[in-house]
């Protein structure tokens, strides 16, 4: 499933926990700043909403720059990608 600013892949997971993959390339992130910022915001948006997302294993890709402006756009967008991933078959 693909949003504006990030791309989230989900498939099974037996582990009975929902873990999390991240990759910001240096494509779309420049400097190691942008990266561990993007990164920050993906894993706590992951931590804080981490009842509501489906038992499953998940790969969020960063597709465009994110800036301190866009966090809310971010968290939203990643909440209703992951959100989604609960109708994805197994």
């Amino acid at each position: 499933m693909r949003g504006t600013y990030v791309q989230v892949c989900a498939c099974a997971n037996l582990q009975g926990i929902a873990r999390l993959g991240i990759v910001a390339g240096k494509r779309q992130l420049r400097t190691a700043v942008l990266r561990n910022f993007a990164k920050r915001q993906i894993r706590e948006t992951f931590r804080l909403h981490q009842n509501d997302i489906p038992l499953k294993d998940f790969v969020v890709r960063v597709m465009r720059p994110v800036h301190a402006g866009d966090v809310s756009a971010i968290r939203s967008e990643l909440l209703m990608l992951l959100q989604r991933a609960k109708r994805c078959r197994d």
